[in-house]
């Protein structure tokens, strides 16, 4: 599976306000904001990458290579969708063997356990409908389903551990620190281990 970023963020879970006030810089003073806000976007990607998960909303495309690929692990589990707090799946589209994009209904698939970190796509099979009949593929990597993860649209939603983490590391980077076990501390419980 590939992950490719489809919409990013416009905010970061932490503001340059934020930091400045947990480094104790008077809010007038700007003469470091531009290297405070260049220490945010970097933590912010390091705590995303540690914990293996999005923080703000942002939707992903993930590509598989089959649909077997798609529905389970490679222990044959039904696949646990990546980045945790998975809220939606906008689309699955598909290459068919003539080359050509197919949007499947959703009639024929549901996300089970949205918004929670262990969300999965379950493909239905209804009386009401045919069953859904895996269709053949242009070839690897054709399939490619958008989805929309992250705790919510601003900072306000997510945990203040993380929030106080990413705190701790701009501050540790900005006066030459060390809060690596507080910081471990407040983020080990986030982290998604399968990743």
């Amino acid at each position: 599976m590939e992950a490719v970023l489809y919409s990013a963020p416009s905010v970061y879970p932490v503001s340059v306000a934020d930091i400045k006030t947990h480094l104790r810089i008077d809010a007038t003073d700007t003469t470091h904001d531009d290297y405070i806000e260049s220490l945010m976007v970097a933590i912010v990607d390091r705590v995303e990458s540690f914990l293996g998960r999005k923080l703000i909303t942002q939707t992903w495309d993930l590509k598989f290579s089959s649909w077997q690929d798609l529905i389970e692990d490679d222990n044959e589990l039904p696949r646990v969708l990546p980045f945790g707090q998975t809220q939606s799946i906008t689309s699955i589209v598909y290459k068919d063997e003539d080359g050509n994009n197919q949007t499947i209904s959703t009639d024929y698939y549901t996300l089970t356990l949205a918004g929670t970190d262990a969300a999965r796509i379950v493909f239905n099979y209804d009386d009401d409908l045919d069953d859904f009949d895996w269709p053949d593929l242009w070839s690897v990597d054709q399939i490619t389903v958008r989805l929309v993860c992250g705790y919510g649209a601003t900072g306000a939603a997510v945990p203040a551990p993380i929030k106080t983490a990413i705190l701790l590391m701009v501050g540790d980077l900005f006066n030459d620190e060390d809060s690596s076990f507080a910081i471990e501390h407040l983020l080990n419980s986030y982290r998604l281990w399968r990743c």
